[in-house]
């Protein structure tokens, strides 16, 4: 596979792909952390984790410099959560925690901001269809970004935004309906 989703979301006579199609590599993070696990194994040769490595820092340079990697950097909701997510973990699988942190740092923490409010709720995610879907796939992923930021000694877990909020606050919020207490008031 080319290290790059220039094509992604290809839609036949509007575009040549966007950078909205990024997300659909999300899953890529369980990569490095099957490795991971696998490194001691007998079966595990060294070489593939060199091959492995060498595809995924192709693939970070083209999501850092691409024109549609750029375009998802700026992505307010879900898309930027996951576009960083992505960053973090693969700069930290090739070992390169200084973009690790600075992600996270000048990217992610920012977001904060903007993806919640004082009560912990995703606005941008409860005013799209679907929303369910796209506030659990959020909080998902700014919970493996607070696991990812305690490698370079950033605890994510406990910032908090302007208004007070944040994972925490997300998580709080979001319980009531999923034990069904409440009725999911959005689409």
């Amino acid at each position: 596979m080319n290290p790059n989703f220039t094509y992604a979301q290809y839609i036949t006579g509007l575009n040549d792909g966007r950078g909205i199609g990024i997300i659909e590599t999300r899953g890529l993070i369980d990569i490095p952390e099957a490795l991971a696990l696998l490194q001691e194994s007998k079966f595990m040769v060294p070489q593939t984790i060199n091959v492995v490595k060498l595809w995924f820092g192709a693939y970070l340079k083209w999501l850092l410099n691409s024109p549609n990697g750029k375009g998802e950097k700026l992505e307010k909701n879900n898309h930027g959560t996951n576009y960083d997510l992505q960053v973090i973990d693969f700069a930290q699988f090739l070992g390169d925690e200084i973009l690790a942190k600075k992600t996270i740092d000048e990217i992610t923490l920012p977001r904060l901001e903007i993806q919640f409010d004082e009560e912990g709720r995703q606005p941008l995610e409860t005013a799209r269809t679907n929303s369910w879907d796209y506030v659990n796939m959020n909080l998902d992923g700014w919970l493996k970004l607070a696991r990812l930021s305690e490698n370079v000694d950033v605890d994510l877990w406990n910032k908090k935004n302007a208004k007070g909020s944040g994972i925490e606050a997300a998580v709080k919020w979001l319980l009531p309906y999923v034990k069904k207490q409440q009725k999911w008031p959005y689409q």
